[in-house]
Parts: structure tokens; sequence; C-alpha cells
């Protein structure tokens, strides 16, 4: 195993990087619609898809809850990283590499004006 692929694999499991594809719902006809745009974009872009009926997706995972003029949309080559696990890691090489992270502002304690 190269350096690099060894680093490469160390980064990944840093940031909890899953290739476990993912699916994405619609509830209703007009959401089934968004799914079968949003699935010609993908596919344009060279990016695999699988338009599913409801009942098509139920069958794939039957723990969901698919109304009957719903539909699904899975994704199986999509990848996810665990946030914390991401953060976590960016910010120790902004240690590593003696960078300060930019200040974060919680809503209650910024300094823009709020509702009046």
């Amino acid at each position: 195993m190269t350096h690099a692929v060894r680093r490469r694999e160390e980064a990944a499991r840093a940031l909890g990087w899953q290739a476990n594809g993912s699916m994405l719902l619609a509830r209703d006809a007009e959401g089934a619609a968004a799914l079968e745009a949003q699935a010609a974009g993908l596919r344009g872009r060279g990016v695999e898809t699988h338009l599913m009926t409801a009942a098509q997706a139920v069958a794939q995972e039957p723990s969901l809850c698919v109304p009957q003029d719903g539909a699904a949309l899975a994704l199986p080559s999509d990848v996810q990283v665990d946030g914390r696990s991401a953060a976590a890691a960016l910010l120790q090489q902004c240690r590593v590499r003696d960078a300060q992270p930019a200040p974060t502002h919680s809503p209650r304690a910024s300094s823009l004006p709020g509702p009046a």
C-alpha cells in the first residue's frame, strides 16, 4: 500500500466517511415529480440514480412509510461524512498547522440586530 493510499484511508476514517448510498423520499405526487427532475439532472452529470414507485421503495426498505402517490430516488454512489468527526478532524488540522478557526456566533450572542 502506498503512502498516499494509506493517508487517504486514514483521512476517510477520521471524517467518518461512509460510502453507503442514500435514498430520497417524496410523500406526494408533486414531490415525486420533483424527484424525477432531480434524477434527470443527476443522470446528466453522470450520477447513477434509481427512481422507484412507493411500492418499489417499500419492497426494498420495508420500514419505510411512503404514501401511494409518493416515490423514492436511490443514489447508490452517494457518500456521507460524520459531521462531528469531520469537524474534529478539521480542528485538529488547524491545530497542527497553528491556524485559528474563525469565530462562531450563536444567535443569542450575535451582534446583529434582531427583530424589533
